[in-house]
């Protein structure tokens, strides 16, 4: 009897195996496109930007840099060195990535900022190169630089209003001064 029994749960434990392998192998809906990226509004995690950073100044700016593709369309992570500035990493669409081996320096100069500034790009010559490079991707796209540590910029883009996109970026930018500096 009890060979019986579990022969039987063993049939029926190899039946849901087989059916949950086929649920996991196949794509409900392999033709359907992805959803365009919307970046987030809701600030009510931005508190949690400092959990877990290493020490070093570097790593921990690239990490922070790395959680706000979230937040914003695409972005560009700018590293001061003897050559001027140049870009170590970047995020578009939701996707972080770093640029080692390919890091590239900038065309054009950063203004002077102090750091609690926030400043709005509108040189028609430095929006034209980043939509070359394709941080910008439409001309209703707003870019945004600030430099919370004097050796980073950090360059953001946004489709929205200034009403929504000026609350925004000061909550982010104020969490971002108060844990890359800790």
């Amino acid at each position: 009897m009890d060979k019986k029994i579990s022969r039987l749960f063993m049939n029926q434990v190899q039946v849901v195996q087989k059916r949950l392998e086929n649920l996991l192998e196949k794509d409900p809906n392999p033709a359907a496109p992805r959803p365009p990226f919307e970046p987030q509004q809701d600030l009510s995690q931005i508190d949690g930007l400092g959990f877990g950073l290493p020490l070093k100044t570097k790593p921990r700016a690239e990490m922070i840099f790395s959680r706000l593709c979230v937040y914003f369309e695409s972005g560009l992570l700018f590293e001061s060195g003897p050559a001027g500035w140049r870009a170590i990493s970047g995020f578009d669409q939701g996707s972080y990535f770093p640029l080692r081996g390919a890091e590239f320096s900038i065309p054009f100069q950063f203004p002077q900022m102090s750091l609690v500034e926030v400043r709005k790009v509108h040189s028609p010559e430095i929006f034209a190169h980043l939509q070359e490079i394709q941080v910008v991707h439409d001309d209703r796209s707003q870019v945004l630089i600030f430099k919370p540590h004097p050796d980073y910029v950090f360059m953001v883009t946004s489709h929205w209003g200034d009403p929504w996109l000026k609350p925004h970026i000061e909550r982010i930018q104020k969490e971002i001064l108060l844990v890359l500096t800790e």
